[in-house]
């Protein structure tokens, strides 16, 4: 049986693959020609269905044992299906009679990618580079600098990038790839400079003006970078991801009003989200309005009851009012949903030694530094509770072991002053603040927080007047 037919769009790509099955059902013999085999191969892999592709690819090529088209989709179907070693002969035999064949020539480089044989990929499409067309260089131009970063080569990667964008301005994935590169390199400067010079000659770029504030926003030039998000936002209005990084901006700057704003703004543009209300929450709560903060934190829990950050808001917000048993549960509660969390744990822990729960807490700080023994604030939390507990010496000899432990923390060493000192031994705190001072006279801060009668010492007031810096 034989039927012309002619399709264009989805439709009747449907109407296609629904015919060719329809064909396999009846075990009869309709016409199909190479694109529409292709087309019918092409529904499938989109759907993920790879039997049923491969089993269009074995009936087509008894019908067209020469097609070209077809031997590259069996080898584009084994790479898909991960049996790679048995991709690379059949796509190197293809370049055999089609040398320039770009779509070969990208294939063969995306299994030597996956092959981890990078240098290989690279060269397949630099080879495809050269014939391929404009809109297909783009393509290939992201695909070189991918394979430049997975070896690290992020001056390379860059090069790569700035050539595809120098060839079509409007690449906004190579401008998104260009600024993660200067960011890998650490060169966030040298991103920054780049940004400007494009923006001099494509002012309505709102991709760019987005990297730009995020370059701006990582050296912390905050300022500038809300000035970016403007510019950005004045282009694209409805750009989520600028709204949500001008806001973060604005709470570096402790702006929290202003930042609410876009928060809301960005909860009025997107499907609710937990953590836009939770950001709006934490605003709120810098700003001592804890029964907003607490509004927000528990729409954000509405949204998802999982969210471990909302819990810990609310957490806060109790403790910062004085209800350590209702901040204790709320703690317990995210550390349920993510228990490896430390700094949950030793949330957990400053709410059980203001509840007087010390051997609890002890428990805390044992498992966190079991877990990850270089973490300060475990030390300074472990020792300040044997410290609560009225045992000195206990305090004192867990700071030393981890000053022993983490060799250049000094506010470790300050606190081991303090313990020195509410110790009785004046005489070897007094040298041992000495030394501090002369190396890091900043941090002593810690000590007079930490231990405000000591400041009233007329021995530490003078070593604090003779250290510190004109």
């Amino acid at each position: 049986m034989s039927e012309e037919w002619n399709y264009q769009g989805e439709d009747e790509r449907k109407l296609l693959v629904a015919r060719y099955e329809k064909m396999i059902a009846d075990d009869e013999s309709y016409f199909f020609d190479i694109d529409q085999f292709e087309s019918i191969i092409e529904y499938y892999l989109e759907r993920n269905r790879i039997k049923q592709a491969q089993h269009v690819l074995k009936y087509a090529a008894q019908l067209f044992p020469d097609s070209t088209v077809l031997l590259l989709r069996e080898a584009q179907l084994l790479a898909s299906t991960g049996k790679l070693s048995r991709a690379v002969p059949r796509l190197k035999n293809l370049l055999r009679f089609e040398p320039n064949n770009e779509e070969v020539l990208m294939t063969l480089a995306s299994v030597y990618s996956q092959l981890r044989e990078h240098r290989q990929a690279i060269e397949y499409l630099q080879t495809a580079l050269k014939t391929a067309d404009k809109e297909l260089k783009d393509e290939i131009w992201i695909e070189l600098a991918l394979e430049y970063e997975n070896l690290e080569r992020w001056d390379k990667a860059i090069e790569t990038l700035t050539e595809a964008i120098g060839a079509n301005p409007e690449n906004e994935t190579a401008l998104y790839e260009i600024a993660y590169c200067f960011d890998m390199a650490n060169k966030t400067e040298a991103g920054i400079a780049y940004f400007n010079k494009f923006i001099d000659y494509f002012p309505y770029s709102f991709p760019a003006w987005y990297n730009l504030g995020n370059m701006l926003q990582k050296e912390e030039k905050l300022e500038e970078s809300i000035h970016a998000y403007d510019y950005c936002l004045v282009i694209q209005e409805d750009f989520t991801p600028g709204i949500l990084n001008k806001a973060n901006a604005l709470v570096k700057l402790e702006r929290y009003e202003d930042a609410i704003k876009e928060y809301k703004l960005l909860v009025g543009l997107e499907p609710l989200h937990a953590s836009s209300l939770c950001f709006i929450g934490e605003c709120y709560e810098r700003l001592e309005q804890y029964e907003e903060a607490e509004k927000y934190y528990r729409q954000s829990l509405e949204v998802d009851d999982e969210f471990a950050d909302a819990w810990v808001g609310l957490g806060v917000i109790m403790d910062l009012q004085d209800m350590s048993d209702a901040a204790l549960k709320f703690f317990e509660r995210a550390l349920k949903i993510e228990p490896d969390n430390i700094d949950f744990q030793l949330l957990i822990g400053a709410s059980m030694r203001k509840l007087g729960m010390h051997s609890e807490a002890a428990a805390i700080y044992e498992n966190i530094i079991r877990l990850e023994s270089t973490n300060v604030d475990a030390w300074l939390d472990h020792s300040d509770n044997r410290f609560r507990m009225g045992d000195h010496t206990g305090a004192l000899e867990l700071i030393r072991e981890g000053v022993t432990l983490i060799h250049d923390s000094i506010e470790l060493e300050y606190r081991e002053v303090a313990y020195l000192y509410r110790h009785g031994k004046r005489k070897e705190a007094y040298g041992r603040l000495e030394e501090l001072l002369t190396r890091d006279f900043e941090n002593s801060q810690s000590l007079l927080e930490y231990l405000p009668e000591i400041e009233n010492d007329p021995v530490v007031v003078q070593l604090l007047d003779l250290y510190k810096p004109d």
